[in-house]
């Protein structure tokens, strides 16, 4: 089974800052830092900018920028992360038609799809993965929420199959009244990637953090031993 990367997420208004928080959520054990430019002024925006947080760092960058308009879903801005990958990032998540134009600069490459107001049937969520998948993706990235106990029960299906028969990274990222406990359970299940922050942001209490990954994947490898 794949070993899942813990991911810091951070997100800042100025470099400087997000470099700092990066490094906190490095010391707490993370893997990785994906850097999500959404608070950051376009001007700061830079290639210069975005080389000199992945130097600041000893483990991979990530890189990722939504456009927040849509209230149901998200969509990548693709001229940030292209910059991003000029400037030397691991990972940057980019819409299908940007997905050569990244690699071509060495990035690996994110393609992923948000569904902020409903589900993802079990059939709906495989077609958008495949789909993705199509569209060259190193790692394949689905976000839906997970209110009820069906939805949830449905997720796991998702995911046992992503386990046992897709042939690419995948994350899957639940939102709503089950989001919480479906993201720890893609430690089981081998999800590529699971995101967490040092501290929530401002409003989101539900946040997972960074520490509570190390220790609980601790624990499921001790289960897993025995």
């Amino acid at each position: 089974m794949r070993r899942t990367l813990i991911s810091a997420l951070v997100r800042e208004r100025t470099p400087e800052a997000a470099i700092e928080e990066a490094t906190l959520g490095v010391a707490d054990g993370a893997e990785a830092v994906m850097f999500d430019m959404s608070e950051t002024p376009p001007e700061m925006r830079t290639e210069a900018n975005f080389r000199r947080m992945i130097s600041s760092l000893d483990v991979p960058a990530q890189f990722c920028l939504y456009d927040l308009s849509d209230a149901t879903r998200l969509s990548a801005i693709d001229e940030p992360m292209l910059a991003a990958a000029r400037a030397g990032a691991a990972y940057v998540d980019v819409s299908a038609k940007s997905v050569a134009a990244a690699k071509a600069f060495g990035a690996k490459v994110i393609v992923s799809e948000h569904l902020l107001d409903r589900a993802a049937p079990y059939d709906e969520a495989l077609s958008i993965f495949s789909r993705q998948r199509s569209a060259g993706a190193d790692v394949v990235k689905l976000v839906a929420r997970m209110d009820t106990e069906e939805e949830f029960a449905e997720a796991q299906r998702v995911m046992a199959y992503l386990r046992d028969e897709f042939d690419r990274p995948w994350i899957y990222l639940g939102l709503g009244e089950y989001g919480f406990r479906q993201r720890f359970l893609g430690l089981e299940y081998g999800c590529a990637m699971e995101f967490a922050v040092h501290r929530p942001f401002p409003g989101k209490k539900d946040q997972p953090l960074i520490c509570d990954f190390v220790a609980r994947r601790g624990e499921f490898r001790c289960r897993v031993k025995v």
